[in-house]
């Protein structure tokens, strides 16, 4: 299906950027708002993702290549901000006003998704820079309680609680075992929805892997 559909689609419209950097752009379909900018990093971060995961089932270079170049291009748009990051929802040029604002935190779950899965796949990332998104959840996000969680609209505030995912976000646990106490702690507020069984199992498994004490949990 990636070679026969997914990669021939998408290959018109690959952008090679500057510092060895890429991104995909819209498409030229009539239905886009806006034919050939940029696309915004959580969209082109789900081609990255799928990209590098294909490494561990198919030697696919070219593609591991452009997974790279989109890994080092939203790292590029990452502003350190205290302990955290802070980083906007799309950045489509390098002038004045080419940005939207900050990310939202259900889009947000996806750039994370991308950071951790560059780490694991020793690309881009290091284990800091993954803690700095940690950080941004614990210190920017969340409002500072377990008996009553909430976590920000945005990733650099705590106002609202529309939107927090918890998937992806929870895996961050790997590199700050607070985050698991967060998310765990919004699971149980949620009435512990079914859907999220398998993305809670598989942070709880990551968290004892890394051999977090019960101490440092809590």
């Amino acid at each position: 299906i990636m070679r026969t559909n997914f990669i021939p689609k998408w290959e018109p419209y690959w952008v090679e950027l500057p510092d060895n950097k890429g991104a995909y752009r819209s498409t030229d379909n009539r239905a886009e708002r806006f034919p050939g900018r940029l696309l915004p990093h959580n969209q082109y971060a789900m081609h990255a993702q799928t990209y590098l995961v294909l490494q561990s089932i198919d030697e696919l270079p070219e593609l591991r290549e452009k997974a790279v170049k989109m890994a080092r291009y939203f790292r590029s748009k990452l502003r350190p901000t205290g302990k955290g990051w802070t980083w906007n929802y799309w950045d489509w040029g390098e002038g004045e006003g080419d940005h939207s604002g900050p990310e939202d935190s259900s889009h947000a779950s996806i750039n994370v998704g991308l950071a951790v899965e560059a780490l694991h796949r020793g690309v881009v990332f290091d284990r800091d820079e993954l803690l700095r998104f940690a950080y941004t959840l614990l210190d920017r996000m969340w409002n500072g309680s377990l008996d009553d969680p909430s976590v920000g609209d945005r990733i650099d505030s705590k106002e609202g609680d529309r939107y927090f995912p918890i998937h992806r976000w929870v895996e961050l646990c790997e590199f700050a075992p607070r985050v698991w106490d967060v998310c765990l702690a919004v699971y149980h507020k949620r009435d512990e929805p079914v859907s999220l069984l398998p993305t809670m199992l598989y942070a709880q498994e990551v968290l004892y892997h890394h051999g977090s004490s019960r101490s440092e949990r809590r």
